[in-house]
């Protein structure tokens, strides 16, 4: 029976980490035809005493802490008084009986054994934070192995739902540092360049003619970029959000400009009524004349003697130049009144005035005794004249 005892006794303490250690007096000593002692002095930490011997009844052995039972006399059935010496932890073992062996106590608890907690309790954590998340991500249920397995399938499936390993996540900015900061510091992922020059900005292909974006405001405004480590991306988005601004502003003030002639037009046909069509005539001759006198691009005065005379001008300009030309007066206004020939430059009014005198197929030939449209005419010649004199 004792070797059966320490078997157990040595299997629980591999299985626990609990360590026992023998008493000094075993904890009942095996009668002997009734004639020996119960048991000697116990002092063992946690043991069970042994069964008594054969031989006369004894009596059992006290609980742990208390010293062995005493012996028994020869079959009387009653034992001698037990020592005094307490053990420590462990229960005396019983004592021996005339006939059958009594059965010892109950083995008492190892002195400073621990309580048994968990394994994600019992080890310390370099972090609070890493255990309270283990808890909160369930990996405490189970053992420490099965931990580590449902943590690496959780990377795993991270990873796959990212499509990048999460340790290559760029970090969000900290609570209190200005995003300047945050892009200086990440500047190889926003892209901003080491200069200004590293910055390369187009401007929108479709900006309408007559909008142009200043250069020295766009070196400005790629040194201000840099300062504040702006990256290429917002850089060229800024341009491109201005120069849709300045687009939208353009388009609307044309839109209103064009209005607001249609109503002057609309105004100034009120005020000429039946003469509308002749003063208009006489204030497109009139800029055509003034034009030529100053010597003005031929291409521009082409362009603004079209729009004064197909209703696209200032209906004030119309206003102005056909008060000139009353002035002036008829003799005064040479320039030619197609709108098509302002004749500032020589070749156009050479050409011109030869369209006009061909023999059989001229505009005068043509005319055939229209004597109005071949006054025009003789009027448009004088006009070419003058400026052919002029550039010759």
């Amino acid at each position: 029976m004792n070797i059966l005892m320490k078997m157990l006794m040595a299997s629980l303490a591999d299985h626990s980490g609990i360590c026992f250690t023998p008493a000094d007096g075993s904890g009942g000593n095996t009668g002997n035809n009734g004639n020996d002692n119960g048991g000697g002095e116990g002092n063992g930490e946690g043991g069970s005493g042994a069964a008594g011997g054969e031989g006369g009844s004894g009596a059992a052995g006290g609980e742990g802490g208390s010293g062995a039972g005493g012996g028994n006399n020869q079959k009387t059935g009653q034992g001698d008084a037990g020592g005094d010496k307490a053990g420590e932890g462990g229960s005396g073992a019983a004592g021996g009986e005339g006939g059958e062996g009594g059965e010892g106590g109950e083995g008492g608890k190892k002195t400073g054994e621990s309580d048994n907690k968990p394994w994600y309790e019992a080890r310390e954590w370099s972090d609070p934070a890493l255990q309270e998340q283990l808890i909160k991500a369930g990996y405490h249920k189970g053992t420490p192995e099965e931990a580590l397995e449902k943590a690496l399938k959780g990377e795993m499936n991270a990873t796959a739902r990212l499509g990048r390993d999460p340790d290559k996540i760029m970090d969000k900015p900290a609570e209190d540092q200005a995003l300047t900061d945050y892009f200086k510091a990440n500047a190889d992922v926003f892209k901003v360049p080491d200069n200004v020059d590293g910055y390369e900005i187009t401007l929108p292909e479709d900006l309408p003619d007559g909008l142009e974006i200043d250069e020295n405001f766009l070196g400005a405004f790629k040194g201000f970029a840099l300062e504040n480590s702006y990256p290429q991306d917002v850089v060229q988005g800024a341009v491109n959000f201005y120069a849709e601004a300045m687009k939208a502003q353009l388009i609307e003030a044309e839109a209103t400009i064009a209005n607001q002639e249609a109503a002057l037009n609309e105004k100034l046909q009120g005020e000429w009524g039946s003469d509308w069509k002749s003063n208009k005539e006489m204030a497109v001759r009139t800029f055509q004349t003034l034009a030529a006198k100053m010597k003005l691009d031929p291409d521009q005065t082409k362009l603004i003697a079209g729009k004064l005379n197909d209703d696209m001008g200032d209906a004030g300009l119309l206003k102005f130049f056909n008060g000139i030309g009353k002035l002036l007066g008829e003799d005064g206004v040479i320039a030619p009144r197609d709108s098509n020939a302002p004749a500032l430059d020589l070749a156009n009014a050479q050409q011109r005035k030869a369209k006009i005198m061909e023999p059989h197929t001229g505009e005068i030939a043509m005319a055939k005794g229209d004597t109005k449209k071949i006054k025009a005419l003789q009027e448009e010649l004088r006009g070419l004249n003058a400026i052919i004199m002029q550039h010759s």
